[in-house]
């Protein structure tokens, strides 16, 4: 009995992987050895995000999938097994390479999570206008430029006063 063939191939984004086989069958697809609806539950168009691979390639209910999938959310792990799909038909036929890449499916979406900046309380803290009510500055110095000992922390909605160094909520 000879093994059947697979094709495997790694789909990302963000922060979620996902690890897709697919092997010649009716067209069921295995989550964490679960089924779509089981491991997604109600959540939008996510079976509409999966098929769309086979859709464009007229390989509906060709393929069964085994996938397995960690990190992000849910709508991440879609767009994940999505991209992981795609890339695994392009091992089955690469003549889907253009109908896929048209479509956008062979793109990874690499947004992460920016890392804080030096110096700043948020990765892009830089002005008021940026955070809302969030530390951005200190204040070292009052208004005739004498160093203060305890300095006051400058937030959007806290202004310094007329008389001195006297602060008051705006």
């Amino acid at each position: 009995m000879a093994a059947e063939k697979s094709f495997y191939a790694t789909g990302k984004r963000k922060t979620a992987i996902a690890r897709v086989w697919l092997k010649a069958g009716s067209g069921s697809v295995n989550v964490n050895k679960l089924g779509v609806d089981e491991y997604f539950g109600n959540i939008g168009d996510i079976q509409q995000k999966i098929d769309s691979p086979f859709a464009l390639t007229d390989t509906l209910e060709k393929y069964d999938v085994i996938a397995t999938l960690k990190g992000g959310g849910k709508s991440a792990q879609a767009d994940a097994l999505r991209h992981g799909i795609s890339k695994a038909l392009l091992e089955v036929d690469s003549e889907h390479r253009i109908t896929l890449k048209k479509a956008g499916f062979l793109t990874r979406d690499s947004r992460i999570k920016e890392r804080n900046t030096a110096r700043r309380v948020l990765a892009q803290a830089s002005s008021f206008q940026s955070v809302n009510n969030r530390i951005l500055s200190h204040r070292f110095f009052n208004r005739e430029g004498h160093k203060v000992l305890f300095p006051v922390f400058v937030c959007r909605n806290y202004n310094w006063g007329r008389k001195g160094d006297v602060p008051h909520w705006s």
